[in-house]
Parts: structure tokens; sequence; C-alpha cells
């Protein structure tokens, strides 16, 4: 079995994924073959990303390797597709614990996020493991501190060890502060949408509307 079929045979072990992509089309948004950005962080992540052996589309998780990108660390986080209704933090960077006020790891990232955005948040995620291709956004995070503030980060699939599930390592880069109100009682991220660029690294991608291979 290939690689890409691993993945697909992983995301697709229920008849309720399949028709979870079926029914609902992932966020429409410019294509580009990089990220659209001035930041060297969010580049050099994605350079980083693209070095790696790629059989199928994307890297094994087992090819990450953190001591490859020390500085990077803090910002980064590794997320696991479990369902359409589940996708857990499996590491987050220092920096994005500090930001968020509490350690997510083992947290639904789902919940985290307004009800109105999990589905299509979910639906986007297993675009990039099933296509695959990669995303770069622009959103807003409503923080536990009362802090309101821009944040940029890129989104890159990861093939999972046999057996796992879909796995997606992000680097998150804090933009600009947009406002200070009240504490939280937990921090909100993605409250509000800025953008999504959906990245093209050889199988296409939704925003040019191509199929998934």
């Amino acid at each position: 079995m290939s690689a890409t079929a691993r993945v697909k045979a992983a995301v697709s072990e229920s008849a309720s994924v399949d028709t979870f992509l079926s029914s609902l089309a992932p966020t429409q948004g410019p294509s580009a073959s990089r990220p659209i950005s001035r930041s060297t962080t969010i580049n050099g992540f994605f350079d980083y990303w693209l070095s790696l052996a790629r059989p199928g589309g994307m890297p094994a998780a087992t090819d990450f390797a953190p001591a490859a990108i020390p500085r990077w660390l803090p910002n980064v986080a590794i997320i696991e597709l479990n369902s359409p209704t589940v996708t857990t933090y499996r590491l987050a960077g220092t920096a994005v614990v500090e930001r968020m006020g509490h350690n997510p790891t083992g947290t639904n990232i789902l919940e985290l996020m307004p009800p109105e955005r999990r589905v299509q948040a979910s639906r986007d995620l297993y675009e990039l493991v099933t296509r695959p291709c990669c995303f770069h956004m622009s959103y807003v995070n409503n923080y536990s501190s009362g802090r309101v503030a821009r944040v940029e980060s890129i989104y890159m699939p990861l093939r999972p060890p046999r057996g796992g599930k879909p796995r997606i390592v992000c680097m998150n880069e804090f933009d600009a502060t947009l406002a200070f109100r009240e504490n939280r009682r937990r921090t909100t991220i993605i409250a509000d949408v800025d953008e999504i660029t959906w990245l093209d690294v050889g199988h296409g991608t939704p925003g040019v509307s191509q199929p998934r291979p």
C-alpha cells in the first residue's frame, strides 16, 4: 500500500468520515505555491517542511525532527485528526502555551473555536491530509488574558506512523495586539478569519476547484 493510500485509509476508517468529506466544501481562498508572507519564520518553516522527503505528498511524522528547528519550536503545535469532531493537540510549544494561558496538550482544538467555525475548520484540516496540500492563514484569537490579537499560521500535513491518525504541524506567529478586554475563562482561537491561502505542493488546491486525487 502506498504512503498516500495508507493516509487515506486512516482517514476513511468509518463511513462517517467519507460522508463528511463529501458533504461540505473546503473554505474558498486564493492559491499560491508558497506563503504570501513577510514573516521569515513562516517562510523558513515552510521551506524546512518542503526539504523533507515527501512520499505521497507529505513528510513522515517520524522525519519531522525537532532538533533541526530549535529556534522555531516554541511556536510549533502538532495536532492529530482523530475524527471530524475530535482534533487533538499532541504538542504545543512554550510560546503557544504562554499566549493561550494554559497547556492545550490533549485538548480537542475544535472546542477552543467558536461553535459556528468548528465544522468548517475540521473540513479544512482534512483537506490537508487527503489531498495533500497546506494552508496559510491570518486570524484573530481572544486570549484568556483579555488580549485580542492577530495571529499568522501555516498548517502542513504529516504522514502518521503505520496504524496512526493523520497529523498536522502548525507554525504560529503572533502578529499584532488589536485590543485588550476583560479576562476570559479560556482562550478562544480563530474567533475571526482574515484570510486563508491554500498552498499547492504538487497535488493542487481547493482554491482553484481542483478535485482531490
